[in-house]
């Protein structure tokens, strides 16, 4: 597993340009960077057992929340599978919102503890490290890359056993994910063991179909979206290699793929297009509503009990996108519902 981060400028503390100028300077792991950037499963799931005791030792308890908002790495599912090893509930929230949408969100989640990191602290100051004017919605607050800032220093995870695993049941809340926000403040996606099962699930059987253990896998996701969960578990069970990409800029990606090049994709999801008045599919080429019927559709948006009745469709799920289906099943996205312009099938662009 490759799991780190690769910058586009290169810093003299850092490793120099390989030979082939492949690299400029890895980053690793801000929870533990002695770690290096290059783990194999076995040391990641031990990373994950002491985060557990990390966490239990703060005071995250089974059932209760605990938020993770950092930088984007692969320590962000390091901290979730801690979470919920012990029977937390893993919420994971992007660095990149405003003080107002972070409020919102931590708002509605309540956590217990909070994960983050020096530079999405400073970001938002008020919201995690707030004063006797400001409430104190984050609960108590970790920062990783700092063990020893602020009132809860984070205890060395080498001092640290992982705790016996509290397995929530499979319709249980697992964990918890959020939408882009493109059409305002994001909405909370409950995920339960049911649903992440679903999505592995599909994933796996492609994958030891599909893949060898020499083949690479590669992601390119915010640290925030459902696949960053349910991905590692699909890879570590087909047991290919994986090339973990957090930074899209092409500075950052080209080298990263030039070196570890990435192997086929699948696509295990149903999707269909319908009128966006009367629900009714349409013929191919023409654009409407999209609709995905998966394993892996998630349990519904928290706290919004009726948003969620209204994007369900009788077992499909309203994506809130616009697209049309050719008739050699090639799907090409518009834009979203909300934004749609009558007679401009590409207002996307």
């Amino acid at each position: 597993m490759w799991a780190a981060r690769n910058r586009s400028r290169c810093s003299p503390k850092r490793e120099p340009n390989g030979t082939d100028g492949s690299y400029c300077g890895w980053t690793p792991l801000d929870l533990a960077p002695e770690m290096g950037t290059e783990l194999d499963y076995g040391v990641f799931a031990a990373l994950a057992g002491r985060t557990a005791g990390m966490l239990a030792a703060v005071g995250a308890r089974p059932g209760e929340v605990v938020a993770i908002l950092k930088q984007p790495n692969v320590d962000v599912v390091a901290l979730a599978l801690a979470a919920a090893r012990i029977g937390a509930v893993p919420a994971l929230i992007a660095p990149s919102f405003d003080a107002a949408t972070t409020r919102v969100l931590l708002a509605r989640l309540r956590p217990t503890v909070t994960v983050t990191d020096l530079a999405t602290a400073a970001a938002l100051p008020l919201v995690l490290l707030p004063n006797a004017s400001a409430p104190a919605l984050a609960g108590r607050v970790v920062v990783v890359d700092a063990p020893d800032f602020g009132p809860l220093p984070m205890p060395r995870l080498a001092d640290l056993d992982a705790p016996a695993p509290r397995p929530r049941r499979d319709d249980e809340l697992l964990a918890v994910t959020h939408t882009s926000g493109t059409t305002g403040v994001p909405e909370l996606i409950a995920h339960t063991g049911h649903s992440l099962a679903g999505q592995s699930g599909v994933q796996v059987v492609g994958g030891r179909i599909l893949l060898t253990r020499r083949d690479v896998i590669a992601t390119c996701l915010t640290s925030a979206h459902a696949r960053t969960l349910s991905g590692l578990a699909t890879m570590a069970a087909v047991g290919a290699p994986h090339l973990a990409m957090v930074n899209s800029d092409p500075a950052s990606a080209g080298p990263l793929l030039s070196r570890h090049q990435p192997s086929p994709a699948l696509a295990l999801a149903r999707v269909r297009v319908v009128d966006l008045e009367t629900g009714r599919r349409v013929p191919a080429g023409r654009a409407g509503a999209l609709h995905v019927r998966s394993p892996g559709l998630f349990a519904g948006y928290v706290g919004e009990p009726e948003l969620t009745r209204a994007q369900r469709k009788g077992g499909w799920w309203d994506t809130g996108d616009v697209g049309s289906m050719s008739r050699a099943g090639l799907l090409r996205l518009a834009g979203r519902a909300v934004d749609d312009i009558p007679g401009r099938p590409d207002y996307l662009a």
